[in-house]
């Protein structure tokens, strides 16, 4: 009987040590701080800028070592390695900026009414915005209440048009890469008061209109009419060129024609020389046409 009773407890040990190596392990896990990962965000930033591990995407070997030097200094009671804990949290932070940008710019859904408030770390858009593009990428409803910190470092970070040891640009940059051309759009050909304003004094980087009603509307048309504009210009851009290359094409004929000129001319100088005689100059112009033809 005890014998029994111990096979049993044998097996039910052996049991729970599966069921518990079967679980995903919490060892090495560590929550951030806000400003451990500032301190982080200042670190990346700094590897950046030495121009020796940003890649085309992502960061060459021996990152994870330079950032788990620089978190030792800044942090020194922290703990964090460069496995698991800081590789994880460049991935996190890698992934999250990546939605946020995507929202931000439209990458993913073609559309605008998403800005970045400096002053909360949001971003901001209208509701009916949101319901839209939550409709289709439901992942994204978090961000609609959720804080995301150092956007603009992260644009530096992880931006992949970036020059190393260029100044960073800020996240109106990416925006609205074309700030100025559409400002300029806005005050000439635009005007009312659906203008855009990239970086107002409140810190938020959004298109806005005077009344809440006007925002939808007005923004679709700031789009379409840029669109236009842009379009025009590239028009205007092609005759140009077609203007140009016509030119060349000109050109070109006449120097082959030029040529062809002075091989007739060199054949006929051929046939006129005395004290060759004419069976000779034939052959030897009939030679030189084939040549030159």
């Amino acid at each position: 009987m005890a014998s029994a009773s111990s096979q049993s407890a044998r097996r039910g040990s052996c049991q729970s040590s599966r069921d518990a190596a079967s679980q995903p392990s919490k060892v090495g896990r560590r929550k951030w701080t806000i400003f451990e990962v500032g301190k982080l965000v200042e670190a990346m930033r700094e590897m950046v800028d030495t121009g020796v591990y940003k890649a085309d995407h992502g960061f060459k070997p021996g990152y994870l070592h330079f950032l788990e030097e620089k978190m030792r200094a800044s942090c020194p009671s922290s703990g964090f390695k460069a496995k698991p804990h800081i590789e994880s949290r460049v991935k996190t932070l890698n992934k999250d900026w990546t939605t946020v940008h995507d929202i931000l710019t439209g990458v993913r859904h073609g559309c605008s009414g998403f800005g970045y408030d400096n002053g909360t770390n949001t971003i901001v858009a209208s509701d009916d915005v949101w319901v839209d593009y939550i409709k289709n990428f439901p992942e994204a409803e978090k961000w609609r209440s959720k804080r995301f910190y150092y956007y603009d470092e992260c644009c530096y970070i992880f931006g992949n048009d970036r020059a190393t040891g260029e100044e960073a640009r800020s996240a109106a940059d990416y925006l609205n890469p074309t700030n100025e051309f559409v400002a300029d759009l806005s005050d000439s050909k635009l005007g009312g008061p659906n203008t855009v304003n990239v970086a107002d004094s409140s810190g938020t980087r959004h298109v806005r209109s005077e009344t809440p009603e006007a925002t939808s509307k007005g923004q679709k048309r700031l789009s379409s009419d840029s669109r236009t504009t842009i379009g025009e210009y590239m028009l205007q851009a092609a005759e140009v060129m077609a203007v140009e290359i016509g030119k060349s094409t000109i050109e070109i004929a006449k120097t082959i024609l030029d040529d062809k000129d002075r091989r007739e001319a060199v054949v006929a100088a051929l046939e006129e020389v005395y004290g060759i005689p004419p069976i000779e100059r034939a052959i030897y112009a009939t030679k030189r046409r084939k040549e030159m033809s």
